[in-house]
């Protein structure tokens, strides 16, 4: 019974997958940034995070640790600095959309990785 239970989940999630990606739309300012995410914390599979109105940013990744940095909005991306244990990691430019609470960024402006996250 397990192995028509797993093939039968997957077809399910594919055909959904479709639909969910149309309920995401495209944040393309800083203006719409700072409204529907600063302030709010970040939750997902690899950490959690808050960007502050001040361009700090503040969370835990959950392998690496706690971290601090900066973000700015540059060129319609939502840019990281981040530092981890006193080391700094590469800028990384994010597209951003939206869709109720939760967030989708896709790492390496916008042909990357990416993460899905809710807005709490």
């Amino acid at each position: 019974m397990r192995k028509t239970l797993i093939p039968t989940a997957l077809a399910l999630v594919a055909l959904m997958a479709p639909a969910l990606a149309h309920d995401f739309k495209p944040v393309r300012s800083e203006n719409s940034f700072r409204n529907n995410v600063v302030g709010k914390t970040m939750v997902s599979s690899r950490g959690m995070q808050v960007s502050h109105a001040d361009g700090k940013v503040t969370g835990q990744d959950w392998k690496r640790g706690k971290f601090t940095g900066a973000w700015k909005w540059e060129e319609g991306f939502y840019c990281l600095s981040l530092v981890y244990r006193g080391k700094q990691s590469p800028t990384e430019c994010m597209q951003v959309e939206v869709h109720s609470n939760q967030l989708r960024l896709t790492l390496e402006k916008g042909t990357g990785a990416v993460i899905i996250a809710s807005l709490e």
